[in-house]
Formats: structure tokens, C-alpha cells, sequence
């Protein structure tokens, strides 16, 4: 079958692949146990992959298996010897692939067992004489990329091309699904499609399940379909660049650019970047409530805060030290203060971390982040983290509208951190304002207190007013 039958297949939860040869072993074992023989790999209603192997042998019995891998310890978590690779062959001889797979098997009254399960992944490896190396990531939704070439008109399709770390984009859009297809003269890195995935995340505010991912290099096609999303209900977290912006084709693929370089550069373990755990930790928590909503993107600007070295620690902690050193010496000589010792050095302690405040305060004055929304982030968390009897008890029409204003100004400036540890400069969407206008980054400059003519104000039109920002 075609390569784009069977994607088509897969798309429409109509796969089925019968396999004449079926092996699944288990992982991590010095005597691993086998099952062998014939079945199937199918998609159900609702697209999850799935496959039934019908052993030809009673090797493994009932009792060993239940002895040697299902037994599992409560609250512990499962080690890879409770896991099974397995290795399929079908009628045209192609190789399917699916590691680290929990089975279910069932031992019928006579006879050997049969073994079900579901795959997470799913990969086979095709001869294929490509003319240049190809990445190519197929989803089955409406992504909303950032284009340049402007809006598409209303269910219709669009493509866009640019260039980004010396690799070509192309990008196609249909109501329905996405592709985006990568080429190169050299190999693809192994580690970018994870990245271009934690980049389209970012730049759409969206969970992007790659459903389908084409890798042809080295006259060898490689296809590999995942499943399909535990949950289909949309993220209402907001994007960097609203789709809808007037600037958003021309910026979009910039800010994608940056996000992805800072990515391939920086060196991190883990299968994220952390800015993209923080990021994406808030998007998804929208699909939820709004306070949860509202915890995780509080946290995130928390979080973000913490990869910006802050300015004076050294000195600030020294201060700190000499503080608690002084404050012990007057303890020693009052016993009546003697229970509290150990509160006060949990609070000495404490005053050892920086602020939120302290890293991202400086960043005020070079335009980097907006005053007004670092003050809106601590409101939003306060609130959220230490709520107060009035606060519970206000569950009005207008708290609920405040509220949400500080969860859209705290949206902001979270990207505004993004927006500085990538080095990215130019329009984004104000979310903290009416009507999400578009506005330049880094911003002006506030303007000193002392500075500020009232009376000049109201000579200004209503256009500079709205691009001119008061330090308050």
C-alpha cells in the first residue's frame, strides 16, 4: 500500500495491517518472556491503535506470567521488565515497530493465550530514494500556523514557505488537518522533531498532536503514526500573536525562528525545554477551569523568572548572612526568644531565594516586561495561592471580569520573559489590553514620575496615549 493510502487509512481510523509474523518480547529481563504468532493491527472507533497476536505456543504459561509480570507493588511505579517490544511482519513483508507496550493477554480454557493492547506509536521502515532529506509532520486538526501569506479566506485551504536554521518550511493548512514539511541537504537531527513540536506548541497555544511523522533520508522512508489525543476539547490559552493581527504573517515565522534556535543551542536534559514545561504546563491547564488556569500560569511566570539571573544576589546574600549572624548573637543572650530559632532560620533562609520581583524588576527599565503586569501577576497569585474568606465569598459578574483581566495581563507577560530569554524583538499581542492590540517589543521605556507633564497629556492624541506607557 501507498504511502498516502495509508496516512489517508490512519486518518480516517480505517488502518488494518494483517501480519503473518508477530513477536512480542519483554524488556529489561536476563530471560525475557516471548509470544509469537499471527494477528493483526487495527484502528478503533474512536482511532486508537491497536493489535491482537494469537500465540502459537503455550510456552508461558498462566502463573509465570502473573508471577513474573503482572504482580506489581501498590503506589510503586512499573519497571521496564513489565513492558514488551513488539515486532510485526505483514503480507507484503514491511516491519512494524511498537516499543514499550502494556499487554493484556487472557488464557482461553484450552489452548495457547491471546495477547491485545493498545500502541502509543506505531513505526515501519520503507525503501525510498528521496532527492533531498525530508521531515515531514501531519496533523489532524486546524493549527492556525503562523503564515506569510496572510489570512486564508473561511475554510480554505493555504500553504506558506520560509526559511529557518538553514532548513526550508512549507506549510499547508486545511480546516481539518496540517502539514509541515522540512528539507535539508543534510541528515535531519534526530532531536528536531521534537523541537519543531515544542516550537509550534509555543507559537500556536495549542497541544499540536503530530498524529503522522515522514522521515525519508538514506534511500530509507521511515513512517511512524501515534495516538490520538486522550481528550479533543480545544485549549483556550492565547498565543503569543493572535492569528487574527494584521502583523501576525510577517512575525510568526520570525518568532518561530527564534523559539526553535533557542532551542537547537541551548543544552538541557529532559525530552522539554524548560521554558516550554512552563509554557505549556499554563496552555493546557486553560482547557480545565479558570482557576487552574490561573494557578499554572502564575506558576509559570514563577518559573520562567527563575532561568533570568538576578542582579546583586552575591551582595544580597551577604547582607543576609551577616543579618542572621547579628540576629543569633542577640538570641543567645534572650531565652525567652529560644522557641522561635528555628522559625527564624526557615525565614533567613527564605530571604537566601531571589524574589520573582528581584530578577524581573530591572527588566522594568530596559522595556523588556511591563510594570503594570508584574504587579497584576502578583495579585493573580496572592489571590490564587492564599485566598481570603472575601475572596471566596465575591464570586460576582465584575470579580469574575477582574480576575480575568489579570489572568490576560499575566499571560502577557509571560511571553514578554519568552520573548527576552530568546532575544526575540517585534509585534506581539497586549492581551493585558482592551482589544489585544498589537504592540512592539521591547516596549518604550517607562517614563520617570517626575518626568510626566499632566497638562501635555491632554494636548496628545488619542494614538500617542495608547502607545505611550506610564511608570507607576
Amino acid at each position: 500500500m501507498r504511502t498516502d493510502d495509508l496516512i489517508e487509512a490512519f486518518r480516517t481510523n480505517a488502518l488494518f495491517i494483517d501480519c503473518v509474523e508477530m513477536t512480542l518480547t519483554q524488556r529489561g529481563a536476563d530471560e525475557p518472556l516471548i509470544f509469537k504468532g499471527k494477528g493483526f493491527i487495527r484502528q478503533d472507533e474512536r482511532g486508537r491503535t491497536i493489535f491482537r497476536l494469537y500465540t502459537t505456543s503455550d510456552d508461558v504459561d498462566q502463573a509465570t506470567y502473573y508471577f513474573d509480570v503482572a504482580h506489581t507493588e501498590p503506589g510503586a511505579l512499573l519497571g521496564e521488565e513489565k513492558y514488551f517490544d513488539l515486532r510485526a511482519t505483514d503480507k507484503l513483508n514491511g516491519t512494524w515497530i511498537a516499543d514499550r507496550l502494556s499487554i493484556n493477554p487472557t488464557w482461553p480454557v484450552a489452548g495457547p493465550p491471546i495477547i491485545g493492547g493498545e500502541l502509543d506509536e506505531l513505526e515501519t521502515e520503507r525503501v525510498w530514494q528521496p532527492t533531498r532529506c525530508t521531515l515531514k509532520m501531519l496533523l489532524f486538526e486546524d493549527l492556525k500556523f503562523p503564515t506569510n501569506r496572510g489570512r486564508a479566506l473561511i475554510n480554505q485551504p493555504i500553504s506558506s514557505t520560509f526559511n529557518a536554521l538553514g532548513y526550508k518550511f512549507d506549510v499547508y493548512q486545511a480546516p481539518d488537518r496540517a502539514t509541515l514539511t522540512v528539507e535539508s541537504d543534510t541528515p535531519i537531527p534526530h532531536d528536531l522533531p521534537t523541537r519543531i513540536h515544542e516550537t509550534l506548541m509555543f507559537v500556536t497555544a495549542k497541544a499540536a498532536n503530530i498524529r503522522v511523522l515522514i522521515k525519508e533520508e538514506n534511500l530509507s522512508q521511515y513512517l511512524t503514526f501515534r495516538a490520538p489525543p486522550a481528550t479533543t476539547r480545544p485549549l483556550q490559552a492565547f498565543p503569543p500573536l493572535d492569528v487574527n493581527d494584521y502583523c501576525f504573517p510577517d512575525a510568526g515565522p520570525k518568532l518561530f525562528e527564534k523559539y526553535l534556535a533557542f532551542l537547537r543551542k541551548s543544552a538541557f536534559s529532559g525530552y522539554w525545554h524548560h521554558v516550554t514545561y512552563f509554557v505549556q504546563n499554563a496552555s493546557e491547564a486553560s482547557i480545565a477551569s479558570l482557576d487552574s488556569w490561573a494557578v499554572s500560569t502564575s506558576v509559570g511566570v514563577e518559573g520562567l523568572a527563575s532561568l533570568i539571573d538576578a542582579i546583586g544576589v552575591d551582595a544580597h546574600r551577604r547582607r543576609v548572612t551577616e543579618l542572621r549572624k547579628w540576629v543569633n548573637e542577640k538570641l543567645e543572650r534572650e531565652e525567652r526568644f529560644s522557641p522561635l530559632r528555628d522559625r527564624l532560620s526557615g525565614l533567613f533562609g527564605m530571604m537566601n531565594d531571589t524574589r520573582v520581583k528581584d530578577r524581573l524588576g530591572p527588566l522594568i527599565a530596559t522595556g523588556h516586561i511591563s510594570g503594570d503586569y508584574l504587579k497584576a501577576w502578583q495579585k493573580l497569585r496572592n489571590r490564587q495561592a492564599h485566598p481570603k474568606q472575601e475572596d471566596l465569598a465575591d464570586a460576582t459578574v465584575n470579580d469574575m471580569d477582574r480576575r480575568f483581566t489579570l489572568l490576560r495581563q499575566t499571560t502577557t507577560l509571560m511571553y514578554q520573559i519568552v520573548f527576552y530569554i530568546i532575544g526575540y524583538e517585534g509585534p506581539f499581542s497586549d492581551y493585558g489590553e482592551q482589544r489585544y492590540p498589537v504592540t512592539q517589543y521591547p516596549l518604550p521605556p517607562p517614563i520617570p514620575k517626575d518626568a510626566w507633564d499632566k497638562s501635555a497629556l491632554l494636548n496628545w492624541s488619542p494614538f500617542r496615549r495608547n502607545f505611550t506607557r506610564r511608570e507607576r
